[in-house]
């Protein structure tokens, strides 16, 4: 934690609300953009505060183009703040529900799972998993850039761990079942985001929470029609022991012609 003052800090519009938290669009005292994550720690329990920890101390060792920066923490009151980077675009998750509404195009599909490749080989080699990689945590800015947010469920990883966190649309067949996984789990959940970007919603959405686990872990891998059924079969396999790793997709024909997301025309 630093020595930040909140008053330092004049809080604008509302980027996003959870039961625990608010992120809020925040002037700094130099006039710079950032966004402040607020929480309340009335509201925690002692599993919830050490996720909290665990956030700080893995967001503050990361440093890529990637990923979006982290500026500090500090508590005020009851409430601990974090700043990081602010990505005035918003999210994947946020266009898809506000400006294309039917998916995004196959170019843009493939420079946006470029970009988070890249994040995720980084992570990876620093033997992190994110554990939670969907569209709402793919970030955009202005300037074109692609960054991962989120690290709330991340943690550092030797080998295999077998906890059952994240979102359940997008977590793999192995973690859903309780059983013991590694880094290729946020392969899958990428996997299941690159069909969420081409048809804006991911798959078994109109389900409810438990028919759609029960779909995920007994029917085979879901894909889409068209050249990302290649790209699929290479992060939606089941066996976790065949699926792709992020260095080895990064180096595939597919994703090695695509262009990233910078060197396209404008959403």
């Amino acid at each position: 934690m630093d020595s930040c003052n909140s008053k330092d800090f004049k809080l604008l519009t509302i980027l996003g609300k959870t039961k625990l938290s608010t992120v809020y669009k925040a002037l700094n005292k130099n006039k710079k953009y950032l966004a402040i994550k607020i929480i309340d720690l009335k509201r925690l329990d002692l599993k919830t505060d050490e996720l909290i920890m665990r956030e700080v101390n893995i967001w503050s060792q990361l440093q890529h183009p990637n990923i979006v920066a982290y500026y500090g923490s500090f508590i005020h009151k009851t409430f601990v703040w974090i700043k990081s980077e602010y990505m005035n675009v918003n999210s994947i998750r946020h266009l898809l529900e506000n400006k294309y509404k039917t998916g995004l195009k196959y170019e843009y599909i493939l420079a946006i799972t470029k970009d988070v490749l890249i994040a995720l080989m980084y992570l990876h080699s620093n033997n992190i998993i994110h554990r939670d990689i969907k569209a709402a945590n793919i970030l955009l800015n202005s300037n074109k850039e692609i960054k991962v947010a989120d690290f709330g469920v991340s943690r550092l990883i030797k080998g295999k761990v077998s906890t059952f966190t994240g979102t359940p649309l997008w977590m793999a067949p192995e973690v859903l079942q309780n059983e013991i996984y590694d880094i290729k789990a946020d392969i899958w959940s990428l996997g299941i985001t690159v069909i969420e970007m081409k048809t804006a919603k991911p798959p078994h959405a109109e389900l409810k929470p438990l028919k759609a686990m029960i779909k995920i872990i007994t029917q085979p891998a879901p894909s889409v029609k068209g050249n990302l059924k290649t790209l699929l079969k290479m992060m939606l396999i089941k066996d976790a022991t065949k699926r792709y790793t992020a260095e080895r997709l990064l180096k595939s024909n597919i994703i090695k012609k695509a262009r990233l997301f910078k060197e396209l025309e404008e959403l």
